[in-house]
């Protein structure tokens, strides 16, 4: 069952990363990176709400609420390192990407994201370090992004 729902999964994340090459020739970059950051954060918010009807959509709560992030009593660094970074430079970095490599380079480019957010994790003292494996993984799938940009611009 599992290998079923990666691979339903890799094909709407395909869709999405095609879609999104032919929306970035045809709405302007900032327009879109707003649009799809308001769409992530409400589709991610009404799933929260569904699993769990007492999550605050609209709330600085820093345990119910989808903007606790943005409490006073937060430290900044949650705020930043969180949000700014993970969130939205995450989403918009994708976004902003296809305008300079193919659907297929960019779409690829989330086997990394499993190094860098353990990385960060162990960063901020929330996760271990990352194993030998992970690194090991993590540099085939770098080079295999590589080689699919390498035959995409000789292409």
């Amino acid at each position: 069952m599992p290998a079923l729902l990666d691979a339903g999964s890799a094909f709407f994340g395909a869709i999405y990363f095609l879609m999104s090459a032919r929306n970035i020739k045809q709405i302007p970059i900032c327009f879109l990176v707003l649009l799809m950051s308001t769409h992530t954060f409400f589709i991610n918010s009404f799933i929260a709400k569904a699993q769990d009807p007492t999550i605050e959509i609209f709330s600085v709560s820093p345990t119910l609420g989808c903007f606790g992030f943005m409490n006073p009593n937060q430290p900044l660094a949650q705020l930043f390192l969180y949000w700014l970074l993970g969130s939205f430079f995450g989403s918009a970095g994708y976004t902003i990407s296809l305008l300079f490599y193919s659907p297929l380079v960019t779409c690829n480019a989330y086997l990394i994201e499993p190094f860098i957010a353990q990385t960060l994790g162990y960063v901020l003292g929330l996760d271990a370090l990352p194993g030998f494996m992970t690194a090991v993984g993590t540099i085939f799938a770098i080079f295999g992004i590589m080689y699919i940009d390498r035959g995409a611009r000789e292409r």
